[in-house]
């Protein structure tokens, strides 16, 4: 599992901020977005981090929705099925 460490905590942070400022990603493969995003939404709902979810009112997965760009490359199989289910 991830840890909520600075960084995450900076980078959403960021994007609360600055709402259309976005990220993009190239040279990427797409595996780890998915179970990442989950584990981190699964801390950020956990009682501890209350004062976390008052500077930060949306789940990490909502802005990485909102404000993140991967350019996949090398896409597995499974991977590229992924992106074609959500068009």
């Amino acid at each position: 599992m991830v840890a909520p460490g600075p960084l995450v905590h900076d980078l959403l942070g960021v994007f609360e901020r600055h709402p259309t400022l976005h990220l993009a990603i190239t040279e990427q493969r797409t595996h780890w977005v998915e179970p990442t995003l989950a584990d981190l939404d699964s801390l950020y709902i956990q009682p501890r981090l209350h004062e976390l979810r008052a500077v930060l009112p949306r789940k990490p997965s909502e802005y990485f929705a909102t404000n993140c760009y991967i350019g996949a490359s090398f896409m597995s199989k499974q991977e590229a099925k992924g992106v074609t289910d959500r068009d």
